[in-house]
């Protein structure tokens, strides 16, 4: 029975990422109206993008079963960054002026190469989530994100964000983790 017992293992340990990840996500919603706000900001949007040093970590033990599916790339990592994408629309969402220092830090252009890590689903979820917020807000957000991934995975992005990840193929992840998009100053809002 040592499987059903890794597998409450897994179940346990994602209860307690989500509980931590939600009073993470309290403490910096409160930060948000303190002079870090700034710096946070950045940290949030470099997180999205780990180190190279950070992707090829070494993995934790119980990642080197043979039972167990194999990733190239740091599972801690990959839960910090679906955690910084899942902050990033949550704060979107409440804040306009909030939305558009996140964009001048490049957020779009993180978040689509989030959206194009096929190693972890629930970053590319919580990506393709945010962008499709700061699409429906902003007419340069989609008109330069439309450029950029084109149209048919754009309007797959707007058909269903939340299941996008499921129907991605490798000339698409390729565009997502290459693209090179850019918004410039934003004045225009959709409300």
């Amino acid at each position: 029975m040592p499987g059903c017992c890794w597998a409450c293992s897994l179940v346990k340990n994602r209860i307690i990422i989500e509980e931590m990840s939600a009073v993470a996500l309290q403490l910096i919603k409160e930060l948000m109206s303190t002079e870090v706000r700034p710096a946070l900001l950045q940290g949030l949007v470099a997180l999205l993008r780990p180190s190279r040093k950070e992707h090829f970590k070494t993995k934790p033990q119980i990642l080197d079963d043979p039972d167990v599916p194999q990733m190239t790339g740091s599972l801690p990592a990959f839960i910090q960054q679906a955690a910084c994408a899942k902050a990033i629309g949550t704060l979107a969402r409440e804040s306009t002026e909030l939305c558009e220092e996140l964009i001048q830090l490049r957020v779009i252009h993180h978040l689509l190469f989030v959206m194009g890590n096929k190693e972890h689903t629930e970053s590319q979820r919580q990506a393709s989530l945010a962008v499709e917020y700061f699409v429906s807000l902003f007419p340069v957000v989609e008109e330069q994100v439309r450029t950029t991934i084109g149209d048919k995975l754009f309007q797959m992005l707007m058909e269903n964000a939340e299941i996008l990840y499921m129907k991605l193929d490798s000339v698409q992840v390729e565009i997502l983790i290459s693209n090179q998009v850019n918004i410039p100053g934003i004045t225009e809002v959709t409300e």
